[in-house]
């Protein structure tokens, strides 16, 4: 644990936990691109598929197959394994949810930021189709074609 009674101590607290911040994102980012667009991540894409057919349990499989969905919990996850090591229990849980969640808010940033750049491949022929039926909303993607063509 950090001795957060002096000054030093509470800037390096801050400074660790801004880092850790950082590195969530990075790390939820990488997660989200891993489980909704690889090959390694079809089981996932699977199960979410499997819950939705499923009435009682259907949120979880659309929750599932959510980019936006599964990073805040990847934020969560990740963010807590950091807060835990450095700070008590009774402060690490507050900072754990705002924590996770700022990092789920940065990573979905940074992929909108850098989406033109940095797109995740996409390794069937037919990529437009593919998307399409792998995709968690087809309408919503038939919606982004139409307004990109109008450009």
């Amino acid at each position: 644990m950090t001795d957060i009674t002096t000054p030093a101590g509470t800037a390096s607290l801050i400074f660790s936990l801004l880092v850790w911040l950082f590195i969530c994102a990075l790390a939820v980012w990488a997660s989200v691109e891993v489980t909704h667009h690889s090959q390694i991540g079809g089981i996932w894409r699977w199960f979410g598929k499997q819950l939705q057919k499923i009435p009682a349990v259907a949120i979880l499989g659309d929750g599932a197959l959510c980019p936006f969905c599964t990073a805040a919990w990847f934020g969560l996850l990740y963010t807590a394994v950091g807060v835990f090591l450095l700070l008590p229990f009774w402060v690490a849980i507050p900072i754990t949810f705002i924590g996770g969640l700022a990092a789920a808010r940065l990573a979905n940033l940074g992929n909108d930021y850098f989406h033109y750049v940095c797109r995740t491949p996409d390794l069937n022929e037919d990529s437009r189709s593919a998307r399409m039926t792998n995709s968690w909303n087809a309408d919503q993607y038939d919606q982004s074609e139409s307004s990109e063509n109008e450009l």
